[in-house]
């Protein structure tokens, strides 16, 4: 069985990655996606996701007017083309997730409907803006945990995976594809349509899978799409009428690591293309200069009630006191005192991926400013981006480390200290990643330094990049910065 997702797309950088790697997860075999002009690199990351998986990235023919003329062409192109080549096409928007609820993937979904059935719809479940007055840097997934009750009329209309042979090329409309066979629920039985097709009677069924609509988001998100389309109220009440949080729903966050990892894949190839792409110009005469020995010190954080931070399932947590099985390290670099880079490096001496919930960078090396408090051991860690601190929660309230909290209270203050120089820091401070970064630093760090690393080692110089970039010249900084382009969210 093969299966593709069909999605008509513009100026969605800030969450496309996250859309791509949840239906990845799902099971998507091939995005088939058409580029409604956006200009916001959308396209360039689309660009360097096509080298991880079977996307495929078409333009629209802007003659055709409006939009919805151009999604329906975009439709009707891609259901009539699929059909000797995928078994299923899904189609929907970007910002529309599929969760399913008693599957593990799209195909094992699937595979449960007989050939007697031609389509699949499977309802709204419309969501609410958790009280985001401004956009969330996490993706929606995990910033809208909160959506409208089943019986909102909104949520009876349906999604469809469509079996494109048995498409009968009528068009309906969006949510609706006429077929030959049976058009069904995620529970197997004959839709009941509403006086509208694609819209069901009843309530919706959810408990097989639905799709996550996160169509009003934030207040900010709101007023931009808005702006953009006429036939939205552009005044407080537009946003209140459709803002409903009745219901809570945790499942879809426990996929943020596997999705995230996804993204990770996606910045690294995006980052190797772009230094990749880099001139190797003769160094100026600064770069002869002999190479001076930078001052790298390696710090232990630990929170202030005592316990230790570990990786679990991907992201930095609370464990009992000496149960934890890496060492979460601040890396301190020359005399830049307020600045740190936490980093876990594994018995090989490389750099282990992690992330920290409500930070959205995926290099494993996460920079945050070092802020002193009135107890000489004791400090908060700043996400300078957006003025945020790391809070770890003690062991009874879950042990969760998140970077959203705006002041410092208890859970806001960490124990940092210096270690002996026993065999295992000299081992950490020779290991691989520690070893190139040293040599990376002994010379100015410029633009066709960066290129020479890159080309001697990427992945290393990638690993190294948030930290390159913040010992660079501002010029030559903001420059390369404008290279990485919409990455610099996952780096910086």
């Amino acid at each position: 069985m093969k299966v593709s997702l069909v999605a008509i797309l513009r100026d969605e950088a800030p969450d496309i990655l996250a859309w791509l790697g949840w239906h990845i997860m799902t099971g998507v075999d091939t995005f088939i996606l058409f580029d409604d002009g956006s200009k916001d690199g959308t396209l360039d990351l689309l660009r360097d996701t096509a080298t991880l998986h079977d996307i495929r990235i078409y333009a629209i023919d802007y003659s055709v007017d409006p939009h919805l003329h151009r999604q329906r062409l975009a439709y009707t192109i891609a259901l009539n083309g699929l059909q000797d080549e995928f078994d299923w096409v899904g189609l929907l928007d970007a910002d529309e997730y599929l969760l399913l609820c008693r599957h593990k993937n799209l195909k094992e979904f699937l595979n449960g409907f007989g050939e007697d059935v031609g389509a699949v719809g499977i309802n709204w479940c419309n969501y609410g803006s958790n009280g985001y007055v401004i956009k969330p840097i996490m993706p929606p997934f995990y910033a809208f945990t909160r959506h409208y009750l089943p019986d909102h009329y909104v949520n009876q209309h349906v999604k469809s995976f469509v079996r494109p042979a048995s498409w009968s090329g009528e068009w309906n409309n969006f949510h609706y594809f006429e077929n030959d066979r049976r058009y069904v629920n995620p529970d197997g039985h004959d839709i009941v349509w509403s006086e509208t097709l694609g819209r069901t009677q009843g309530l919706p069924a959810w408990n097989t899978a639905k799709i996550m609509h996160y169509q009003l988001r934030s207040m900010e998100q709101y007023v931009e799409r808005a702006r953009r389309r006429s036939d939205i109220l552009v005044r407080p009440e537009g946003f209140t009428q459709c803002d409903h949080n009745d219901l809570y729903d945790p499942r879809p966050f426990q996929h943020t690591t596997v999705v995230m990892d996804w993204v990770r894949r996606a910045v690294e190839q995006g980052c190797a293309r772009t230094l990749d792409a880099l001139d190797i110009e003769d160094f100026n005469e600064a770069t002869h200069l002999p190479p001076s020995e930078p001052a790298l010190r390696l710090l232990g954080i630990k929170p202030m009630e005592g316990d230790d931070l570990d990786i679990v399932n991907g992201s930095i947590h609370l464990v009992k006191d000496g149960e934890n099985s890496h060492q979460l390290l601040a890396l301190q670099i020359g005399e830049i005192k307020k600045k740190v880079f936490l980093i876990v490096i594994n018995s090989e001496g490389n750099l282990i991926n992690f992330r920290i919930d409500e930070d959205t960078r995926v290099l494993g090396n996460l920079s945050y400013e070092l802020i002193a408090t009135a107890s000489p051991d004791l400090f908060a860690l700043q996400q300078a981006a957006y003025k945020t601190y790391l809070t770890a929660m003690p062991l009874p309230h879950g042990g969760a480390v998140i970077a959203d909290r705006r002041k410092i209270q208890e859970w806001e203050l960490f124990r940092v200290r210096t270690f002996d120089r026993g065999e295992i820091i000299i081992k950490l401070y020779n290991s691989p990643f520690l070893t190139f970064l040293r040599r990376a630093l002994s010379k100015p760090i410029t633009i066709p330094a960066i290129a020479r690393l890159a080309r001697e080692d990427m992945r290393k110089t990638i690993a190294c990049l948030p930290i390159l970039l913040s010992a660079m010249s501002e010029e030559d900084a903001k420059m390369l910065k404008s290279r990485l382009g919409v990455l610099i969210r996952y780096i910086l």
